[in-house]
């Protein structure tokens, strides 16, 4: 029951909780916080990473665990040393998705976070790149490109840590 409702919510487009949330967000006085924007981040990922999860803790056989408890190891020890391992490509891949969906996100921090400067996200500030005569596609250009670096480094640093993840802590026979 409780899968059903993680893909209801995931179901929801974006775009339709925008309302509910700028109503939640002014009666509680959060409406220029960060607090009610990494909030609005963390439920708004949460059923994806929660549906992700649960496929790569169904891939990983029971058995591995019973083996390493017939070893000898407790059962933190098995989770440390033989389920984690199997389990930290599914986390990588998962937090990469995570991190990514937060940093180019547009339309939750151009409605929650109107007034300070100094707390809108990137993509917003990117949005304000236009002068008299239009936009200006040259500095665009240049601050898209240095915006998206941070997201490139950490998908290559995450990437060679999935691969050698597949096999660590298997079973051996």
């Amino acid at each position: 029951m409780f899968v059903v409702a993680v893909f209801a919510a995931q179901m929801a487009p974006w775009e339709a909780l925008l309302v509910p949330m700028f109503i939640i967000a002014r009666d509680s006085d959060l409406l220029d916080s960060l607090a009610m924007l990494s909030g609005v981040y963390f439920m708004v990922t949460l059923p994806f990473t929660i549906v992700t999860l649960r496929g790569f803790l169904d891939a990983v056989p029971i058995e591995v665990e019973e083996a390493a408890l017939v070893d000898g190891a407790t059962r933190f020890t098995a989770f440390r040393r033989v389920i984690f391992p199997l389990l930290a490509p599914g986390l990588m891949a998962t937090s990469l998705f995570g991190f990514i969906t937060a940093w180019n996100e547009f339309s939750f921090v151009n409605v929650l976070i109107i007034k300070d400067q100094d707390k809108r996200t990137l993509p917003v500030w990117l949005s304000t790149f236009r002068d008299v005569y239009g936009t200006d596609w040259g500095a665009t250009m240049a601050a898209a490109t240095l915006f998206a670096l941070p997201v490139l480094v950490v998908f290559l640093f995450l990437q060679r840590r999935v691969g050698a993840g597949m096999a660590a802590g298997a079973v051996k026979g």
